[in-house]
């Protein structure tokens, strides 16, 4: 939820307190983190896919096939990626559907997108995987740039390869934009991004 709507609420129930919570209507009691690629446990720190049991939890879902949803445990797979801490707190990080790979590596857009954020011309940035043969696909980035500001694609390249590690440098490039499109709640449609970088590389 973004701030605007949640001041809102703030301001109409004035007696409440609003608070934001990761929240599933399949499920939620008992929780753990499965390593992408081999679905192994992980312990704290560690980002995975965010899956969840309880023994009030749904089935499946209404004539669909169900194989995929669940872990060899009955453990439901959210599709959420995300970590927990050393204190228990859990952090949401991103949706399988937005990673990608790279060689036979997962990459995690927000990740990239994050370290992009740090540097103070960048007011705004969506990553994402650009077809490279064999390779899979190479991570790529929109920026939007403050308009107090001046950066070149270059300068911001470098800036990512100095804090990244080597699989997750730009190499699909950088291309600035006026705007991120968005959703109304303020999510970056990233695939309406991917979209018009590679209709622009094929002008």
């Amino acid at each position: 939820m973004d701030p605007a709507k949640i001041q809102r609420i703030n301001t109409k129930f004035r007696n409440a307190v609003t608070c934001l919570a990761y929240g599933l209507t399949e499920t939620e009691i008992r929780l753990k983190i499965a390593d992408l690629s081999s679905d192994q446990l992980l312990g704290p720190n560690k980002r995975g896919e965010i899956c969840i049991a309880s023994p009030s939890m749904m089935l499946g879902y209404y004539r669909g096939d169900c194989t995929a949803a669940f872990d060899n445990n009955r453990y439901l797979k959210t599709g959420d990626v995300g970590y927990y801490d050393e204190e228990g707190c859990l952090y949401v990080t991103d949706r399988i559907k937005e990673i990608f790979q790279y060689q036979s590596w997962h990459i995690v857009p927000s990740c990239i997108e994050a370290v992009l954020m740090e540097h103070p011309a960048v007011k705004d940035a969506a990553v994402f995987g650009i077809p490279h043969g064999k390779d899979g696909e190479v991570p790529a980035a929109c920026v939007v740039v403050d308009r107090n500001h001046i950066v070149s694609a270059k300068e911001l390249d470098k800036f990512v390869a100095d804090r990244v590690a080597e699989v997750e440098k730009l190499r699909g490039g950088i291309t600035f934009m006026e705007a991120l499109p968005k959703t109304p709640n303020g999510k970056v449609l990233r695939n309406e991004v991917r979209n018009f970088v590679m209709n622009s590389e094929k002008k």
